[in-house]
């Protein structure tokens, strides 16, 4: 099938917007609306575009990646984090805040167990959309 240069265009240059703001809505989903469901939402339609406007073959090779593996490491991060508080006697999905002093930045970076989850819920939902994305090409 013949893919038109109008859809191959905007697909190309709307997939890094795409990328950027699922990167915003995952760092600030925790304190905001978002999080890694929809950023993983944002991304799996990002590459799925990809794949429609590129064909499969053509897909640039950096988004030919091991979603089965990715969906199940989301999984597995997602399952730590929620039962790592546990082994310090606090209940199931308790975040712990903290923060890192970044050199290169001169200041310090926050971090907490809600966006180490976040992030599995991202990897989880990439993978499976993916999965059944790429599952649908094989029918």
């Amino acid at each position: 099938m013949e893919r038109g240069p109008l859809l191959k265009t905007v697909t190309s240059l709307t997939f890094p917007l795409i990328l950027v703001i699922a990167l915003y809505l995952l760092l600030s989903g925790h304190n905001r609306a978002g999080g890694g469901f929809i950023a993983g939402v944002l991304v799996s339609g990002a590459i799925a575009l990809q794949y429609l406007a590129h064909g499969f073959h053509q897909v640039p090779t950096f988004l030919r990646l091991p979603y089965r593996l990715i969906l199940g490491l989301g999984l597995l991060l997602s399952v730590v984090v929620g039962f790592a508080p546990i082994l310090w006697g606090f209940p199931f999905l308790t975040s712990f805040h903290g923060s890192v002093n970044v050199p290169v930045l001169g200041s310090k970076m926050e971090f907490s167990l809600a966006q180490a989850f976040d992030l599995g819920i991202f990897m989880l939902v990439v993978g499976g959309l993916m999965t059944a994305i790429l599952a649908l090409r094989e029918e």
